[in-house]
């Protein structure tokens, strides 16, 4: 350990605060967590193949339904 020079600690000292409106405060919610955690039905349909939902340029979007370990997944 070292002692600090008395010019850094006299500047410490001597620091001019400028106040804003800002709080210091808790961050809003995040409204991207689940809330529901409900397993659905089975439903063989959904089990059997993966369902293309949404097809664009550079992305594909997939859904199958996991009815054997009943576990959410995402392959992004």
């Amino acid at each position: 350990m070292t002692k600090l020079p008395e010019d850094f600690m006299t500047k410490l000292k001597s620091v001019n605060l400028e106040f804003t409106k800002k709080k210091l405060d808790l961050p809003p919610p995040n409204t991207l967590l689940p809330t529901n955690f409900e397993i659905l039905p089975e439903d063989p349909d959904n089990s059997k193949v993966p369902i293309l939902i949404q097809e664009l340029d550079d992305t594909d979007l997939w859904y199958k339904k996991d009815d054997k370990f009943k576990k959410p997944k995402a392959f992004v």
